[in-house]
């Protein structure tokens, strides 16, 4: 699937779950939400995503200068998937970049 700011959230969100199979086989909770968000938060305009309690959020204007959106989208998500798994492997409250 080649992914764009225009992939439906649901489309989205099977594909995580496919990379989160293959890559994390032992780790079986689910990612359970994807949403593209624009964030409005006063100086969070810049971020390309977000993971909170089992949802994963891009926000597609961050999105919109790559030449190659589909890489950088699917190395967000990625990063963002490592954070569900860290969430469900360790303690969700270390920090979450190292």
């Amino acid at each position: 699937m080649k992914l764009t700011t225009a992939t439906p959230a649901h489309e989205v969100l099977e594909w995580i779950r496919q990379q989160q199979r293959e890559l994390f086989p032992r780790y079986t909770l689910d990612v359970f939400n994807f949403h593209w968000k624009v964030f409005d938060l006063t100086g969070q305009e810049g971020w390309a995503g977000l993971y909170a309690s089992s949802a994963i959020m891009l926000n597609p204007e961050f999105f919109k200068g790559p030449t190659d959106n589909h890489t950088a989208i699917a190395d967000t998500l990625l990063h963002e998937l490592c954070h569900h798994i860290q969430a469900i492997a360790h303690d969700p409250h270390d920090p979450p970049h190292g």
